[in-house]
């Protein structure tokens, strides 16, 4: 167990690959990414390209439920080892999962955190990322636990959602390649 409550697991490769392959096959889908309160877009704070994935893709599309597989697996190892995140808690689940693209020079360039307190965020518990892709100079930087992930295929972070763990995207010009993760929330029913 970590001290800092962000657990790394890995997902299968294949099922990083499938998705991937989902977001770029589903171009009509894609639209420019957003945040905040009113989900507005501004690239001087995310620049991105995002597919919202609705409770038809969750429940029918086999690329999609095969993530939701392994990402169960994750979740199961997490409380596990967190397991005051489950215990003394009001019931929780999947409430939301995005699939975006940061091309070179994009991603989530502000520190932020998953719940501020208004009212589309503050039932978010958890927060799960997935890296479906590996990307030199890219990941995700940590404020409070002074700590980088790297932007390597099949990792998948799970961290709490609140100010505890602020958060940005590692952005890099260097990187040649697009990146692409799988995001999302664990909600308070």
């Amino acid at each position: 167990m970590s001290d800092n409550f962000i657990g790394k697991y890995k997902i299968d490769l294949e099922v990083a690959d499938n998705l991937v392959k989902y977001f770029n096959r589903n171009k009509k889908r894609q639209y420019s990414g957003k945040v905040g309160v009113g989900q507005y877009s501004d690239p001087e704070i995310k620049q991105s390209t995002d597919i919202a994935l609705n409770d038809t893709d969750l429940a029918l599309d086999k690329d999609i439920r095969a993530y939701l597989e392994e990402l169960k697996y994750c979740i199961v190892r997490y409380k596990k080892e967190y397991i005051y995140c489950d215990i003394l808690q009001q019931p929780w689940s999947l409430g939301g999962c995005n699939l975006q693209k940061y091309k070179p020079g994009e991603g989530f360039k502000k520190w932020h955190y998953e719940n501020d307190g208004d009212k589309d965020s503050v039932k978010r518990h958890l927060v799960f990322m997935t890296f479906l892709n590996t990307c030199k100079h890219a990941g995700t930087m940590f404020y409070y636990q002074n700590k980088t992930y790297e932007c390597k295929k099949g990792d998948t972070l799970i961290w709490p959602a609140a100010w505890t763990h602020t958060h940005k995207g590692v952005i890099s010009n260097k990187q040649k390649t697009d990146k692409y993760i799988a995001t999302g929330w664990y909600y308070y029913e």
